[in-house]
């Protein structure tokens, strides 16, 4: 993080995405994606998790979202992992797409 000057990109972005296999508990504790959400908080920059599964960090995350779409075996899941994070990036664009109601 430090020589890739994470914070001040963070601080300088619009919007953050993160992810991994699965964000649980051990996410939140000092791994990659909470420590990602905790500088976007810090500088109040909206941060999205994509995650294989999602079982927790709705309280660290502005969003989770799973890139599975349906029931599936972790094979299959591992196997299609790019082209399911490729429609969760889509379905997620689409609602960042939606105005907000006044």
């Amino acid at each position: 993080a430090r020589l890739l000057d994470l914070e001040k990109r963070i601080a300088a972005a619009d919007l953050v995405v993160t992810g991994e296999g699965r964000i649980d508990a051990q996410s939140l504790m000092g791994k990659g994606p909470g420590e990602i959400a905790r500088l976007a908080q810090r500088h109040g920059i909206p941060c999205i998790a994509f995650g294989g599964s999602i079982e927790a960090g709705d309280d660290l995350f502005d969003a989770c979202l799973p890139i599975c779409n349906r029931p599936m075996s972790l094979d299959e899941a591992v196997a299609d992992a790019a082209f399911l994070l490729q429609k969760a990036a889509a379905r997620a664009a689409a609602l960042l797409r939606i105005p907000a109601r006044r």
